[in-house]
């Protein structure tokens, strides 16, 4: 992927999109990290345009998953946390981002894999995960598994710079 998202966090309260913050819909125990409406994402950057996307992690067992609804009756399914808004950027980008390429990663991904996000914990001072790290999380799943819309292989690595 040549282009990137940042994700920056509003100071309006006009998104749904969500950094953190505590879900009502129970996929998982784990703890939210994202939650994006796709609607507001850049058009004709990311394979899915509607519905919401949910990425949860768990420090203590090293794991993420990421959860897709494509139609949601109420949208009020995350209290609290941060509004965030998105913005296209150049792939190599070291912020909180959606797609894009690794900014600083000890890791060969294959070719047939992907960056879904990638986040670096120092960049907020109250990170409720990873808040020791010195490095980024990120988050992969091939690229058949992206097209077909099918989250359930997705992967966590944590990278000490």
């Amino acid at each position: 992927m040549n282009t990137s998202i940042t994700i920056h966090i509003s100071p309006h309260n006009l998104y749904k999109s969500r950094l953190f913050g505590e879900s009502t819909l129970k996929h998982t125990s784990d703890t939210l990290v994202l939650m994006v409406d796709l609607s507001e994402l850049p058009k004709d950057v990311f394979i899915l345009q509607k519905g919401f996307l949910f990425i949860y992690m768990n420090e203590k067992k090293k794991r993420c998953s990421v959860f897709y609804e494509k139609d949601m009756a109420d949208e009020r399914f995350v209290k609290g946390g941060y509004p965030i808004e998105f913005q296209l950027s150049d792939a190599l980008s070291d912020t909180f981002k959606l797609l894009g390429k690794p900014f600083e990663l000890n890791y060969l991904a294959s070719s047939d894999e992907f960056l879904l996000l990638q986040f670096d914990p120092y960049l907020m001072d109250d990170m409720p995960l990873f808040s020791t790290l010195d490095g980024y999380v990120y988050v992969f799943m091939k690229k058949e598994d992206y097209i077909n819309k099918d989250f359930h292989h997705v992967y966590m690595i944590i990278d000490r710079t």
